[in-house]
């Protein structure tokens, strides 16, 4: 079998850790020069870097650029990168005007997102990794690690809990997660209900696992989204 070299990987098949765990904010190149921007073509033109070789600003579609000090400030904004066309030039999605000169820094998607998980709307800023998401949504985590940052979790049902509620603080203005257990007669919980809501306390995912045992042991879960 063919051995696996460098030259076969690309670095955009490759989420890193630095980019898994990228929050969406702060930037990982920044105060690069802006050459031009061009409004038919959505190009921005940059200079004295490499975009495609050099590490240190190795641009990606889908990775986020921020523009300012256009000329005439038609330039300026926030862009999601569509697609890299040389080591010098990145076409971006949204609408740009054509301009010349300015910066641009260049910042990586929240890392959950590379990696199939769309958090965008959950409460917390912060809470744009993969691993915070999965804390969310592991039972056993919810119970001994507690939410990220300031909240306030309630449980309903002592030892076999029946429901456990976290709000963003102990005023129960809003909700975060909600996590409702249905039991057997011998306490083994037999499905497990959550509700995620984003910031305007509207739910925006049901996630719904249904399990089976042989004895005291599960043997098969089933997971719904909704």
């Amino acid at each position: 079998m063919p051995r696996l070299t460098r030259a076969d990987i690309e670095d955009i098949s490759i989420v890193d850790a630095v980019e898994l765990a990228a929050p969406k904010s702060g930037y990982y190149a920044s105060s690069i020069t802006v050459v031009s921007t061009n409004s038919g073509t959505k190009r921005v033109v940059v200079s004295s870097v490499d975009i495609i070789h050099d590490v240190d600003t190795q641009l990606e579609a889908g990775d986020f650029v921020v523009i300012t000090g256009t000329s005439g400030g038609l330039g300026n904004g926030t862009f999601t990168v569509a697609s890299i066309v040389d080591t010098v030039t990145f076409v971006v999605t949204e609408t740009i005007g054509t301009s010349t000169s300015g910066s641009v820094s260049f910042q990586y998607p929240a890392g959950a997102t590379k990696v199939g998980v769309d958090i965008a709307n959950l409460h917390y800023g912060s809470s744009t990794d993969l691993q915070t998401l999965l804390t969310r949504l592991d039972w056993a985590s919810l119970l001994e690690n507690g939410a990220p940052e300031t909240s306030y979790r309630e449980i309903v049902g002592g030892v076999f809990p029946s429901s456990v509620t976290w709000y963003n603080n102990s005023d129960k203005a809003h909700k975060i997660l909600e996590l409702t257990i249905t039991r057997d007669a011998s306490k083994k919980p037999t499905s497990e209900v959550y509700k995620i809501y984003n910031t305007s306390d509207a739910l925006i995912a049901t996630i719904s696992d249904a399990m089976t045992y042989s004895g005291a042991y599960e043997t098969s879960r089933t997971r719904t989204r909704s």
